[in-house]
């Protein structure tokens, strides 16, 4: 066990540009101040830090961050972790420079902030890869801001798996990625809720978006303030969005957009969708097709929009849409 001063860190490595790769494997608790870990590395090979214990979960808690890893030069950056608390900032945060490859986080426990819960940032060449969950699914991450937030900025995807996301103000699980990168891949096998929007992407890559917030007992739930679900696809590929129930509660309840580049659109859900404004708003302005389906086998599926329950835009492409039961309040 490692326990710091009020303003220490646990454990501090720096790797300066002599050096070759970067591993830090702890077994026990972890407690300081200010970070619980913190890591620099400017070194060829890769960054690798992992906290956990097969045998008895460990807890690692920073006053400022929990773990935070930079990775300015070289190769992957991974980290592997049962419980993670940071105060201020995050739990864990991970920040992968230009040069560098793929970034990985592994959080196995339950990871909280009172702002972020995960951070990444990646301008390497790989993908992003976060997986908040275990096989139990008692995985959670929690923040006052963010619950998952990442930015990928120089190639690759963005692949999120997660349990269960819970956050005071900000978005449940925020992804972005930019023109160089490729798609986004968001699977929710639990509640995932946010003060503004529960899921938000922003895809400027070329392969699509793919959001998957269902349990195979339907009633997964999918919540935002402004939002339940918002996708937003720029640079070509499909867009697809399964859900089981879905609230935004001052905006849309769902709301995809593919853009002229994009493939085909299509929104799937077999629970309860309520919006503020409208419950399922797809847009498409390409060529390619748009399908809404808000049904399930036992006809209970239902949408409801304080404006329109289903509002599908296709520009030049087919369109279908079914539905057990929808309501909008102004048309």
């Amino acid at each position: 066990n490692v326990t710091s001063g009020a303003v220490g860190n646990g454990i501090f490595a720096d790797n300066d540009e002599n050096g070759t790769s970067t591993s830090i494997r702890t077994y026990g608790t972890i407690y300081a101040g200010n970070f619980g870990i913190r890591a620099f590395t400017q070194g060829t090979g890769d960054l690798t830090i992992d906290t956990t214990n097969a045998t008895a979960p460990t807890t690692v808690t920073g006053g400022r961050s929990g773990v935070s890893a930079e990775n300015l030069m070289g190769g992957a950056l991974l980290i592997t972790t049962d419980n993670v608390y940071g105060g201020s900032t995050s739990g864990i945060s991970a920040s992968n420079t230009a040069g560098t490859t793929t970034l990985t986080i592994n959080a196995r426990g339950t990871t909280q902030s009172d702002r972020l819960g995960i951070s990444a940032s990646n301008q390497g060449s790989g993908n992003v890869t976060i997986n908040a969950y275990n096989a139990a699914g008692t995985a959670s991450v929690l923040g006052g801001y963010r619950g998952i937030s990442v930015g990928n900025r120089n190639g690759g995807a963005v692949n999120i798996t997660a349990n269960a996301v819970t956050v005071t103000t900000g978005e449940g699980i925020d992804a972005y990625n930019d023109a160089s990168g490729t798609s986004v891949s968001i699977t929710a096998l639990g509640s995932v809720s946010g003060g503004a929007e529960g899921i938000d992407v922003l895809n400027n890559g070329t392969e699509g978006i793919t959001i998957d917030a269902t349990n195979a007992a339907g009633n997964n739930q999918v919540t935002g303030g402004t939002f339940g679900i918002f996708a937003d696809n720029n640079n070509g590929g499909d867009v697809t969005i399964t859900a089981n129930n879905v609230t935004g509660t001052s905006a849309d309840g769902i709301n995809a957009n593919n853009d002229l580049s994009g493939g085909s659109l299509s929104v799937s859900a077999s629970g309860t969708v309520t919006g503020g404004e409208d419950g399922i708003e797809a847009v498409h302005t390409g060529s390619g097709s748009v399908t809404v389906t808000a049904s399930n086998a036992d006809g209970t599926a239902q949408v409801t929009g304080g404006n329109r329950g289903i509002a599908a835009t296709s520009r030049s492409g087919d369109m279908t849409v079914t539905a057990n039961t929808v309501t909008g309040n102004n048309g």
